[in-house]
């Protein structure tokens, strides 16, 4: 108990020594990591992910959820969606940003799976699936876990960049909550 106590304190003293930094004036505050301010936009911002130098985050600035990237090596922003729907989930996946988006959800609530090429600047429409729940991806596929409306069955499919049509892998009638794409490999929990 004494012991706990000792380090909660020094945790509280360095915490109080140090400061909390500001959030784009690091100069105020020592530092031990280097801070970038990725935007001056005042606005609700969710859905941080960054791969090597590219950060990507969900921003409400004009209304509704866009994607946004910041490269830390040109220190440069790009929006890289601008739809009336809302996007969400962005993750940066080797040269690509790939999201959830519900531009295409009416007259039924669900989501597809968009991707962005940061080397052509093209956007392509990746699922025709009924509602995306939950993907992962890497530099060379993308896996994610969908349902059916009509028979609520969770299914899980996979696509490589580039082809046209999406591999159906497994359906099963239990909850499937994640899938990750790790070495090639599609492991659903």
């Amino acid at each position: 108990m004494r012991r706990e106590l000792i380090l909660l304190g020094l945790i509280v003293f360095f915490i109080v020594a140090i400061g909390v930094p500001d959030r784009c004036n690091a100069a105020d505050s020592i530092s031990f990591v280097s801070e970038v301010c990725l935007t001056d936009v005042v606005s609700d911002k969710i859905d941080l992910d960054m791969y090597q130098d590219k950060v990507v985050w969900v921003d409400k600035r004009d209304g509704n959820w866009d994607i946004f990237m910041y490269d830390l090596t040109s220190q440069q922003e790009v929006r890289i969606t601008n739809d009336p729907a809302d996007q969400f989930d962005p993750k940066v996946c080797g040269n690509r940003i790939v999201w959830l988006d519900n531009r295409n959800a009416l007259p039924t609530q669900h989501f597809d799976i968009y991707t962005y090429d940061l080397n052509t600047g093209v956007e392509t429409k990746i699922t025709e699936t009924p509602s995306v729940i939950h993907f992962a991806c890497d530099e060379d596929l993308v896996a994610w876990i969908w349902m059916d409306n009509d028979d609520s069955r969770y299914n899980v499919s996979y696509s490589y960049y580039g082809d046209a049509k999406p591999i159906f892998l497994y359906q099963t009638n239990h909850v499937l909550r994640a899938v990750d794409t790790p070495s090639k490999r599609i492991i659903c929990e």
